[in-house]
């Protein structure tokens, strides 16, 4: 497998769940943890795997880093590359500040920048609205990468926002959060199972990022609408009527949001609820679990389980979740 590192320019919503989505899918693809440096929305990734863009939330763009430098040595190490091995066609040069860096010494203007790589092609050719390659100059204090813009993170969960599927429920998480929240698992393969699939919201981005999935719902009318909302994106899943707490939990990997207070027919409380899901047989190895914030963390009993990461998201004004990423122990 081939590997180098890359730059990945994160969301500035949410950049620590963004950064976590890249360390455990590329953790995954190399069998190791991966050796990382974050300047606030920078993620630099070393020996670092192609491809991941197309799967991330949480995130801008990858950029392969061609070099790094200081703001004492930019010019030399410019100098020092054939540019002509790496843009192709026309190009456009940028420079981005990492946020909380944005005072960083660097006194180069991004034309200035242009016309160093201008003068080391070949025939070059400048393109500011349509540039075959961009060229991105990252800036995180005394850290500088030159970089190349290798793939844009797609945005078309945006066209799977809940109020936009044929059954809509007003619980439903947004795309983007439940598609983040399956690459927190690390997998890049198998099965993904949501024990409280509601409408299938979780289940749907799973099953676009190639997962087999399964789910159940207490209510029969919920797994209705659930195959509506998979059908109408012409994913197959294994999906049942039947009680979370009882059903049998065979995955790879579990990723539900805990239904709680009017979203739910149990009436045990939040604690409970978790705790006793948390007690459950299964044969999945990875669970990522949205729980409310509001549930006191002392109250979880984690049993076999090991809390790995936690994240709280911002829903609304009087709603945020707590993110809980679990390993077998």
């Amino acid at each position: 497998m081939k590997t180098d590192s890359r730059i990945y320019l994160l969301s500035l919503d949410h950049p620590e769940i963004g950064a976590e989505e890249v360390v455990a899918l590329t953790r995954t693809a190399l069998g190791k943890p991966p050796s990382c440096f974050q300047a606030g929305d920078l993620l630099m990734v070393q020996d670092s795997v192609s491809g991941l863009g197309q799967r991330l939330a949480y995130a801008k763009a990858v950029c392969k880093v061609v070099a790094e430098a200081t703001p004492e040595t930019l010019a030399a190490s410019i100098k020092g590359i054939d540019w002509n091995r790496h843009i192709k066609g026309s190009f456009k040069a940028e420079i981005r500040r990492a946020r909380n860096y944005m005072n960083a010494p660097v006194e180069l203007s991004e034309s200035e920048l242009g016309a160093m790589l201008y003068e080391n092609l070949e025939s070059p050719s400048v393109s500011l609205e349509n540039p075959d390659t961009t060229f991105t100059l990252f800036v995180a204090g005394e850290k500088l990468f030159l970089s190349l813009l290798e793939e844009k993170v797609p945005t078309d969960f945006m066209q799977r926002r809940p109020h936009l599927r044929p059954v809509m429920h007003p619980s439903s998480i947004h795309p983007r959060l439940a598609r983040a929240c399956v690459n927190l698992t690390g997998l890049l393969s198998g099965t993904i199972m949501d024990p409280f699939c509601g409408t299938g919201g979780i289940l749907i981005e799973a099953g676009l990022l190639g997962f087999s999935i399964k789910g159940c719902d207490i209510k029969h009318r919920m797994i209705e609408a659930c195959e509506k909302n998979l059908n109408h994106y012409n994913l197959k899943a294994e999906l049942f009527v039947g009680d979370a707490l009882a059903a049998e939990l065979n995955a790879d990997a579990i990723v539900t949001d805990i239904p709680y207070g009017r979203n739910t027919t149990l009436t045990m409380d939040a604690a409970e609820l978790v705790n006793s899901f948390l007690s459950r047989e299964t044969t999945a190895k990875r669970m990522v679990l949205m729980i409310p914030d509001t549930l006191q963390p002392e109250k979880i009993r984690y049993g076999n389980w090991l809390l790995e990461k936690q994240f709280t998201h911002y829903i609304h004004k009087s709603l945020s979740k707590r993110i809980l990423v679990l390993k077998k122990n």
